[in-house]
């Protein structure tokens, strides 16, 4: 079963990388979702984009999208967040955050960090640790 997962993965990313050779069509249009519909002669993919937590008004979800996941026979997702025995939330956290001597002011701009100041605004009393967040883990918190 793990080695035709690695396998799964392994075609998802190669069709991704080869899209280029296939047709590709935005299934957005025309309320904005983050759903894309990937075809060949012989299979078809919908890559869609994840948001980790938003309001509850998306729902119900686009019927494209909805479609898409009734359509498909097969689900692959980025992360299995209902095994935490398989997450490393150790390396996760060193990977995350700037040592306690480091900061993202050190690493961004002046202008970049003042506007990630202000937006956190009303989390002033959690200053230090967006301050040690790398900026891949700020942008998705």
């Amino acid at each position: 079963m793990k080695n035709a997962k690695s396998k799964l993965f392994a075609v998802w990313v190669a069709l991704i990388l080869c899209s280029s050779a296939f047709r590709q069509e935005t299934l957005s249009a025309p309320q904005k979702s983050f759903l894309w519909k990937i075809q060949s002669k012989t299979n078809t993919v919908y890559v869609l984009g994840s948001l980790h937590y938003s309001k509850k008004e998306i729902y119900p979800l686009n019927e494209k999208i909805e479609k898409a996941f009734s359509e498909s026979e097969i689900l692959v997702v980025e992360a299995d967040v209902n095994d935490t025995k398989k997450m490393d939330i150790q390396r996760l956290t060193e990977r995350a955050f700037y040592p306690e001597n480091d900061t993202l002011e050190k690493h961004v701009s002046p202008e970049t960090y003042e506007r990630v100041v202000k937006e956190a605004g009303g989390l002033l009393n959690r200053i230090e640790l967006i301050k040690r967040q790398k900026p891949w883990v700020l942008a998705m918190t």
